[in-house]
């Protein structure tokens, strides 16, 4: 049996994953879009300056997919992650052999995207919390 899901819910749940994995390719607007998730959220001046000196590329895509997950729990609109909805670890390579071919999506990664890293992103879905 073969389900689907809503688009939109399928891109929120491999938000955080992505953000993360692509923070390294342009901190400076990974950066901007957490302080702007911050400043939605009417988080402290602290957190905010906090958040905007940051410059470690992989705690600035920490930071953003935590607050990605962060604003789904607040929402109520999203699963936990891949896992809740029946997907497993065994599904993943099959996913991964059919989001490949989607050049469409892909080719407007800032990075080459590769069989290793969609499988890193499908596993990092699975439990968001």
């Amino acid at each position: 049996t073969q389900s689907t899901w809503a688009h939109g819910m399928a891109v929120m749940l491999h938000a955080p994953a992505v953000f993360y994995f692509q923070a390294a390719t342009h901190p400076e607007r990974h950066r901007t879009c957490l302080v702007t998730l911050l400043r939605g959220r009417g988080a402290s001046d602290d957190e905010i300056l906090s958040a905007a000196a940051l410059d470690n590329p992989q705690a600035i895509g920490v930071s953003l997919a935590v607050e990605l997950v962060s604003l789904m729990r607040a929402t109520k609109v999203c699963p936990s992650g891949l896992a809740a909805l029946g997907i497993t670890e065994a599904d993943v390579p099959a996913l991964v052999a059919r989001a490949l071919p989607q050049k469409r999506v892909l080719d407007n990664a800032p990075f080459k995207v590769t069989a290793d890293d969609l499988t890193n992103m499908y596993n990092a879905s699975m439990r968001l919390w």
